[in-house]
């Protein structure tokens, strides 16, 4: 999933009455690379994580060759899969890595400023550690 401004409410469009969202210490979410976000885009991925109170780690998640293929096609919710080492230029993965978290300190600057401009006192936030990952899909992880 992208960015969208669904990501902005997660916790009002999830009912989570248990508080079940405060106990995740590990989200996984897509790599969307920095060039492809749309202006509607400006804070929702710092808005998303703030979600998650006690979150240790962020897995960014590169997309398979399929999943690129299949952009348009319906998301497959038990499809099994599994996180492994990417593959790939270690300067291209480091530049994803610094690219995301460039990103997101900006949107904490832009959150930062929305609160002010509100009159609202703004609660300071910092990103957890990042890892990135390949999305396996899990009948490929024994033949790796």
């Amino acid at each position: 999933m992208g960015y969208d401004e669904t990501l902005r409410d997660f916790k009002t469009i999830v009912k989570d009455e248990d508080g079940l969202l405060d106990e995740v210490r590990r989200l996984a979410i897509e790599h969307v690379d920095a060039a492809v976000k749309r202006p509607w885009e400006s804070y929702n991925k710092a808005s998303l994580l703030r979600e998650f109170r006690n979150l240790h780690e962020i897995v960014l998640v590169l997309l398979t060759a399929k999943d690129t293929e299949d952009e348009n096609e319906n998301v497959v919710p038990d499809e099994k899969v599994a996180f492994a080492e990417p593959n790939g230029d270690m300067e291209v993965l480091l530049r994803m890595w610094i690219d995301f978290q460039q990103s997101v300190v900006m949107e904490e600057k832009l959150l930062e400023s929305v609160c002010r401009e509100m009159g609202k006192e703004y609660e300071a936030w910092s990103l957890p550690s990042v890892r990135i990952r390949s999305k396996v899909r899990r009948e490929e992880v024994g033949s790796r």
